[in-house]
């Protein structure tokens, strides 16, 4: 199997629906809400209110879905009746929440607020394994895991709350420093033995906040690392950024983006030459290389070398709805008055 993740389109909201309602247990959370589920998830992509991952298997020429998840940042008040002693399942009540007109999912706008002020509540709204043989699963669960760790860092969090639908992830999101919320207490417990078919058929809570992940030190540590960005790319070079990182060359990133390919260089001279002065650790040098301008004139456009190209893929961790970058590169949901270029 050779896995290749992207974010989620619309065309692919109708397919990952159907995989929730084939889910035994998904099916059965959701009830009657899964008719919606679609809908309230296309409404979400065209608001670029979601995070989201779906993973296919390419090796055939043809790319089969093999699973997806998707997350989404919720409001202080979703988050609290989420952790109230009359738990709910978190997708089912995001889905009837956004139904009823009644959004706690945050837009683009109110990301940047919250991302600029206290801090963001994150929500795992779904995630679905779709291969049936153990190896195969573990590939794609470690695949998704990688994913929402890439997709999550940089942002400023204050909590991360989840809901599992399988013993598999269940174990590796307790094993990595989830632990659970007990309503009684009113804090975040360790799970020193669980029986985890029995949890999966209620509702609960494995979350993680800044104290709990210190205490902790596991992935969800790196997840809870902030500081303030220095380098701020525009919503264009946030795109081609997003792109870029699949390892699309410039002619594909053309087709992908739909712009010309003079267009693509000129985003990336724009790109080099503003990393080159707001970070220079990068190491940026100047190779060989022309962008046609009008006129027939040519000018010689920067690249990154070899070693900070790789570094540079490395952080970047970008969707096209909800762009994140390493803690020097601002977000499009982080405000841009503070430090502008």
């Amino acid at each position: 199997m050779l896995l290749r993740r992207r974010p989620m389109l619309p065309r692919d909201v109708q397919p990952c629906a159907e995989l929730i309602a084939a889910h035994p247990l998904e099916s059965e959370r959701y009830g009657e809400l899964q008719e919606q589920l679609s809908s309230v998830w296309k409404q979400c992509l065209r608001s670029g209110s979601l995070i989201t991952a779906v993973l296919e298997d390419v090796q055939s020429g043809k790319p089969l879905l093999q699973g997806f998840g998707v997350s989404a940042f919720v409001t202080d008040e979703f988050m609290h009746s989420c952790k109230m002693p009359a738990m709910r399942w978190i997708g089912p009540e995001l889905v009837r929440c956004l139904v009823r007109g009644e959004s706690p999912v945050l837009g683009p706008k109110e990301i940047r607020d919250a991302n600029s002020g206290d801090g963001l509540n994150l929500a795992s709204w779904a995630a679905i394994l779709c291969p049936q043989n153990e190896f195969d699963r573990t590939q794609v669960q470690v695949e998704l895991m990688t994913a929402f760790m890439q997709e999550h860092s940089g942002f400023k969090l204050k909590e991360i709350i989840s809901q599992q639908n399988e013993r598999i992830m269940m174990e590796v999101v307790s094993n990595s420093g989830g632990l659970f919320w007990n309503c009684a207490q009113q804090r975040y417990v360790e799970a020193h033995s669980f029986d985890v078919e029995e949890v999966l058929q209620r509702p609960f809570i494995l979350g993680a906040t800044p104290e709990t992940a210190r205490q902790h030190l596991s992935w969800t540590t790196t997840l809870f690392q902030y500081s303030p960005p220095r380098m701020y790319p525009k919503p264009t070079e946030q795109k081609l950024l997003s792109n870029a990182v699949k390892g699309l060359k410039d002619e594909e990133l053309s087709c992908e983006l739909g712009v010309s390919l003079s267009f693509i260089k000129k985003t990336w001279s724009s790109i080099y030459k503003c990393a080159a002065e707001k970070l220079p650790e990068l190491s940026l040098e100047i190779a060989a290389g022309s962008i046609p301008q009008r006129g027939g004139k040519k000018t010689t456009r920067p690249r990154l070398c070899p070693r900070a190209s790789r570094g540079i893929a490395a952080h970047f961790s970008i969707q096209v709805a909800v762009v994140k970058f390493p803690s020097s590169i601002a977000a499009p949901h982080q405000k841009l008055d503070s430090s502008p270029n």
